[in-house]
């Protein structure tokens, strides 16, 4: 059965003339012991043609969007930002809130307003925490293509969060507080704002789109990476009906489904961008590796035997 460890040896094998390091003895011998023969091998250079983020941006939208920089500021601190300001208010009104109770002696009806004062305090702290999740959740789902990029290419930094979890030890819900990857949290959050099935949002699908690689990338677990991968196929199909001659897009997805190996849809999608641009090296030697495996049957431990 075809895995990534074969596909890439393929690979390998196609470019090899190109790369003097490779050592094709070995690669050869490791090959021949799926498939009867070898893969034909590209021998004229062309350079690689790269693809970043912000290019991809550039082909949909035309240009690179950012939030203002206060709404930036917000969104890459977090509730770190307007937790220090919740604290400042705080401040601010501990001495408002303790004056009565010194007054209290001298003024009888102070009894009574100190109560309203304490009323109003907690009122105006719940409206505060409540304004602060609200606030937050507003700021991340409108985060533009830009933003995201922005603290993804930053060095990242941890920061205590508060979550919700199942205790087994005492059998009901507790709050407990983890430490987590601010890029990871906001990738993450931003996912759970935004409805795929529903949304006609550009700017969202690819903000979705560019969270759910990030975290594709430094995720270990084989089942999430393939939800992960299902999803930005998902996405990548939705942004391509924008713009069926984007090159991005095209290489995006067609890498994205060889990691799924869903073979046939990323020869597609290879050979789509290839009718575009010609002269791409990785596309085309993908496009070699991927009818090469559509034409030649891997060998089996039956036909071992034979042999």
């Amino acid at each position: 059965m075809i895995n990534i460890d074969i596909l890439n040896n393929l690979f390998t094998w196609v470019v090899a003339p190109l790369e003097k390091s490779i050592k094709s003895e070995e690669l050869k011998e490791h090959i021949l012991k799926y498939f009867s023969e070898l893969p034909n091998q590209i021998n004229e250079h062309n350079e690689p043609i790269t693809y970043t983020y912000d290019g991809f941006i550039l082909d949909m939208l035309n240009y690179v969007e950012y939030s203002n920089k206060i709404i930036f500021l917000l969104l890459n601190g977090g509730r770190k930002y307007l937790l220090k300001f919740l604290k400042i208010i705080y401040y601010l009104l501990i001495p408002v809130f303790i004056l009565p109770f010194f007054l209290v002696r001298y003024f009888e009806i102070l009894n009574y307003i100190s109560v309203y004062i304490v009323a109003g305090f907690l009122l105006f702290a719940a409206i505060i925490l409540f304004l602060i999740d609200k606030t937050s959740d507003k700021i991340i789902k409108t985060m533009k293509p830009g933003d995201l990029l922005k603290i993804l290419d930053a060095p990242d930094e941890n920061f205590p969060i508060t979550k919700t979890e199942y205790s087994l030890s005492k059998n009901e819900y507790e709050k407990i507080t983890v430490v987590e990857s601010k890029k990871r949290h906001i990738c993450r959050h931003y996912r759970k704002l935004v409805n795929i099935n529903t949304t006609k949002n550009l700017h969202e699908l690819m903000v979705y789109y560019f969270a759910t690689q990030f975290l594709t990338d430094i995720e270990y677990n084989e089942e999430i990476i393939m939800e992960y991968r299902e999803q930005i196929n998902q996405v990548l199909e939705y942004i391509l009906a924008f713009r069926r001659d984007s090159t991005y897009t095209l290489f995006y997805m067609a890498h994205n489904e060889l990691n799924m190996l869903l073979l046939e849809k990323s020869l597609k999608h290879f050979l789509d961008y290839q009718n575009i641009v010609k002269s791409n090296l990785n596309v085309n030697a993908w496009i070699i590796v991927l009818k090469f495996i559509s034409e030649n049957s891997m060998i089996t431990d039956q036909d071992c035997a034979e042999q």
